[in-house]
Parts: C-alpha cells; structure tokens; sequence
C-alpha cells in the first residue's frame, strides 16, 4: 500500500498447521519451547520499554499513549505471571499519574477517567481499599459533565461519554458490579442515547441515533457511532428492552446499510472514499459491535 497510513507486512500469508509447531491442538495450551520464546520477546520489550522511560520526561499520562497505559500492562503481567514485582511497578507508575490529574477530561483511554479507573484497580489489589474508593469517588465527580447533553462534550470513545461509560465498567468488571452504583450507570447511558436522539431528530434523520465528532458524522471505533453503539450494548443491563430495540438495533441495522461493496465502511457519512482500513476508520472498528450484537441476536 503506498498510502502513507499504512506500512507493509513482511510476514507469510498463513499456512494451514503450521502452528502445530506452537500450540498443542488437543488442549489449546502454547507448547514450551514457544512459550520460552515468547517469554525472551516479552523481556527484552520490557527492557527497551524501561531504558526509554528511564530517558524520557514525558508529559503524556494517557492510557492510549502515555504512563497510564504502561501501568495498565504491568497491571496486566501481574495478574497473568503471579508476580507482585510488576504490580508494585504498576503501582508506583500510577500514582505518579494521579497526582498530575486536574479531573476534567473524562475518558478512559485519553482522559483522566482511564487513570482513576486503574488506580482504584491497583489499589484494591494491595488491599489499600481507602485509596481505591478514592479515585472512584474523583471519577464521579465527573458525572455532572458527562450528564450535561447541552455541553459540547462528543459522546465517542477516545475523548467523550462512552470513554466514561468504559471506565465505569471497567471499574465494576474489576472490583465488583455494585462498585459504581447502577444509578450512575443509566445516566450515563441515557445521556449517550439522549445526545444521540437529539442530533437525529435536530437533523430529520431516518436513524433512531445520530451522533458527530468535530462537524463529521464519524462511523468507526474511535470516533464514530460502531464504537458508540459497541459500548452501549456493553451496558445494555442499564437499558430498557425499548431503547435496546427501538434506539440501538435500529441505528445497528442502518450503520450495516451503508457498507461500500467492499464491505469495508466509509470513515464518516458523505466519504466514498473507500481506503482506510483501521480501528479508527473503517471495518476493523464495525467488527466489534456486529461480534457483540450478534451475541446479543442468539
């Protein structure tokens, strides 16, 4: 692909059973000798991630891009090897990040929202219950923003409401379902179906929900509706069986209509341009919702 977006791929197509060689198929497990080098890889990436931090001074706390995002993989290899030397890791990174924070952006994956969410993980993982109530109650206090629909707030993943909506699920995915109250939850999900009923209908739409992001009607992962309506079905307990049926199946069914023919999607309402390939635009962001909606469906 010249397209300067993309980079080429220098591996093999797929070979049928070639990964007998890593994985026994009669039990799913990776074979030891794979898994010794899959090890190898992931240490040495750790070095070279540990000698760029010791050398950057880097202002990004971000879980997309930043510290926050570092402290969530080490959160991750804690929990997946037993080891509390990256939980304290995680730990240290994230508490750096937190004490940076000004609570006013409000999603997870580029917000303060994300880093809240993981340090009330990591706390309550090293029993600190006092400190993890804490960062929830900071991300709470972002509610009356998320609620207010007459804001100019997006309601998409990477900087708006369903970034929120992620980090309140994430937060009760990890420490228990009750942890955000389910009160706080519907109004988070009605603001998002709210916001996009207003558009569809202050625009003569024939979609149930409607919804845009710096003046274009974006449709992928990132910042479109796929991604929007991906997160609400991940909430849909704090939903009614109308607006699931009547809101958000809908505007599912319509997004499904305007595939190129292809079957890749266009970046935003209008674009013919059918060339992106990404999770930000085009089908590899769309393949989420349909995964989930057709869970949904059975």
């Amino acid at each position: 692909m010249a397209d300067s977006r993309a980079f080429d791929n220098p591996y093999d197509d797929f070979v049928p059973h070639r990964e007998n060689g890593c994985f026994d198929l009669t039990n799913g497990k990776i074979l030891p000798k794979f898994q010794e080098k899959l090890q190898f890889a992931v240490n040495k990436l750790l070095s070279e991630l540990e000698t760029q931090l010791h050398e950057s001074n880097s202002h990004d706390y971000s879980v997309y891009t930043g510290t926050s995002g570092i402290a969530l993989l080490y959160l991750l290899l804690s929990k997946r090897l037993n080891s509390s030397t990256y939980a304290k890791r995680a730990l240290d990174m994230a508490e750096r990040v937190l004490s940076k924070l000004k609570n006013h952006r409000v999603s997870y994956l580029n917000g303060d929202a994300g880093p809240l969410a993981i340090g009330a993980v990591l706390y309550h993982t090293q029993g600190a219950e006092a400190k993890s109530q804490h960062c929830i109650d900071r991300l709470k206090k972002m509610l009356p923003q998320v609620l207010n629909v007459n804001s100019d707030l997006p309601d998409e993943i990477l900087y708006g409401r369903t970034g929120y909506l992620f980090a309140l699920l994430y937060i009760n995915k990890c420490l228990g379902r009750d942890s955000i109250d389910s009160e706080s939850m519907q109004q988070v999900v009605t603001a998002v179906l709210r916001s996009g009923q207003n558009l569809a209908k202050q625009e003569g739409r024939n979609v149930p929900l409607m919804y845009m992001w710096h003046g274009k009607y974006y449709l992928g992962g990132a910042h479109g509706i796929a991604g929007i309506l991906y997160m609400l079905l991940k909430a849909k307990d704090y939903m009614t069986e109308s607006e699931l049926n009547n809101l958000v199946r809908p505007t599912i069914d319509y997004l499904q209509g305007i595939r190129f023919p292809s079957n890749n999607f266009p970046s935003s309402l209008g674009n013919n341009t059918d060339k992106l390939v990404q999770w930000c635009h085009g089908a590899p962001g769309v393949v989420f919702l349909f995964a989930e909606a057709y869970k949904e469906s059975c």
